[in-house]
């Protein structure tokens, strides 16, 4: 009884886990830029912002279909490591690095 209950418990794992599997797919997207992103968030499906290298930040408010920049304003030596995005105007970007380059 027992064997047959684990059997039918590892099998409906097995069956979830191959759904969530099918389910995350990832593709590349073109945003226009050499910089290389180490943060994203996405506060809604549609709004994402991403946030990298030489100070760029990128915003999509269409689901990925286009990306606009929206970088800070004498920033381009600044290594950005995270953003949390709020909603579609709204993010906060956090740099780091040496002196006043962090």
């Amino acid at each position: 009884m027992y064997l047959a209950t684990m059997k039918t418990v590892c099998i409906f794992i097995a069956g979830f886990l191959v759904s969530l599997s099918v389910q995350a797919q990832w593709r590349v997207l073109e945003v226009g830029t050499t910089a290389h992103f180490r943060a994203v968030h996405a506060p809604s499906p549609l709004v994402c912002w991403i946030a990298g290298t030489q100070g760029t930040v990128l915003r999509t408010l269409d689901g990925g279909a286009t990306w606009r920049q929206v970088s800070v304003p004498g920033a381009t030596e600044l290594d950005f490591r995270d953003v949390h995005a709020f909603d579609a105007q709204t993010a906060l970007v956090m740099s780091a690095g040496e002196a006043e380059k962090g």
